[in-house]
Order: C-alpha cells, then structure tokens, then sequence
C-alpha cells in the first residue's frame, strides 16, 4: 500500500441514469424517452407480424391435413413401395384409396398386383362381399390408386399379391 491514506468517501461512485443519458447520443435517449415509445399494435400490428401469422397458421393447416386426422392408416411394403390406404365417404358411396410411394435408394416393383377388397363383418355371413381388380405399379415413384366399393363397411381388409409376396392392410 502507498504511504498516502484514501478517504473511503471518495471512492463512492453514484449511478446517474440522467447524467449517463445526457452524455448519450440522440439515437440511445430516443430509446429511453417515456414520451416517445411506440405502442405494440398486437398480432396484425407489422407487416411481419401479419406474415409470421400466416405462416404459423399456414404450416398448422398442412400438417393437420397430411397427418393421421387425414384418414390414411398403417404403411404396409411390398416389393420396396410403402402403400398407405384410405377410406373416403363422397355422398353414399365409399371411396378406397391406395398411395404407393417407392422407397427412395431401393429399386421397387413393378408390374401387376392383384387387388381384393372385403369388408370386415363381425358376424357370420354366408356369401363374403368381395372386390377383385388388377392394377399395375408403374415407374413413377408415387401413384394413387382410388376405388369405389361396391359395398358399405366401417373397415375393410386389402390383400395385395405381386408374384413374389402378398401383404394385407386393415384399414378401419
């Protein structure tokens, strides 16, 4: 220590927001003045606001319209395509609809895939209701496929044979 003794009240330093603002530029006491601030306008206040908006609404809307609230059920493979399926209500009829996607890095089937349809019954019926098509997996990587069922049912079972393999859907 020096030989010098310091005066403890003279080390104190007092913050002064006034005298550090007046010493500020014009930009920072812009910022600080009560008077001078700029009231939010809410969420349609800025163009940005109005966009974030509808992208977040947007995005929300393709999702709820592409997830399992669309009707699509479990993903079965056959001969490296993923096949999803739907069932659809237009008016009085239902609507069966098949997506074959090709899974990416393998090379899938094509030809013709033998298509049966039957509704699930819980009792026992003499005659099954049935529907038989042929349809052929082309080169596109995906193709939807839509059927129109003979037939009314809260679920149905789809069997798919390709030379190969047969697989079959459940779709509720």
């Amino acid at each position: 220590m020096s030989g010098k003794e310091e005066d403890p009240q003279e080390n104190l330093n007092y913050y002064s927001r006034e005298r550090r603002l007046d010493k500020a530029s014009p930009t920072v006491r812009a910022i600080y003045d009560p008077q001078g601030r700029r009231r939010a306008g809410g969420i349609f206040g800025s163009r940005t606001n109005i966009i974030m908006f509808a992208t977040i609404f947007l995005i929300m809307l393709i999702y709820f319209l592409t997830s399992d609230l669309g009707g699509l059920g479990d993903a079965v493979v056959l001969g490296d395509n993923l096949i999803n399926g739907a069932l659809y209500q237009e008016g009085e009829a239902v609507i069966l609809e098949l997506r074959k996607d090709q899974i990416r890095g393998r090379e899938a089937y094509r030809g013709p895939v033998e298509l049966s349809v039957s509704p699930v019954r819980t009792h026992a019926q003499s005659i099954p209701e049935s529907l038989s098509q042929r349809i052929t997996f082309n080169e596109a990587p995906s193709e939807l496929f839509r059927f129109t069922l003979p037939f009314e049912g809260e679920s149905f079972l789809v069997n798919l044979r390709s030379p190969e393999e047969q697989i079959s859907i459940r779709i509720p």
